[in-house]
C-alpha cells in the first residue's frame, strides 16, 4: 500500500461528510477538488483541513499584481541564495570537518578574508 494513502482517504471522507452535512457545496471543478485533496502543506503539517476552509480559496478569482509577483520572485531568489550559498557551503565544510576533525564554524567561513 502506498505511503500516505490514509491521508487522501481521510481528506476525501472529510469532504464527503462536509457535503453531506451541507457545510460545503459539491465541487464541480475537478482541479479545485484534487487541489484540495492533495494540498501539499496540509499533508506535511496536518490536521486535515475541512473543505469549507480550503475550497473557497481555490475557487477565488485572482488578479495578477506585478508588485506581488515581484515580491514572490524576490522571496524565492533569497531562499535559493540561502540554500545554495550558505547551506551548501556550510554542509561542505561541516562534512570536511567531520572527516578531518578540524573545528571550522560557519561564521569563520563567512567572515574569514580570502
Amino acid at each position: 500500500m502506498p505511503v500516505g494513502l490514509s491521508f487522501y482517504v481521510f481528506a476525501g471522507v472529510c469532504y464527503v461528510i462536509d457535503v453531506y452535512r451541507r457545510k460545503a457545496k459539491a465541487e464541480t471543478n475537478p482541479v479545485a477538488y484534487f487541489s484540495y485533496l492533495s494540498f501539499f502543506p496540509q499533508i506535511l503539517s496536518g490536521p486535515i483541513a475541512q473543505a469549507t476552509d480550503l475550497l473557497p480559496q481555490f475557487n477565488r478569482k485572482r488578479d495578477l499584481n506585478w508588485k506581488r509577483t515581484e515580491d514572490g520572485v524576490m522571496q524565492f531568489t533569497w531562499g535559493l541564495f540561502k540554500k545554495v550559498v550558505i547551506a551548501d557551503v556550510y554542509f561542505y565544510y561541516h562534512r570536511r570537518q567531520r572527516q578531518s576533525r578540524n573545528r571550522i564554524y560557519l561564521f569563520q567561513i563567512l567572515i574569514q578574508p580570502a
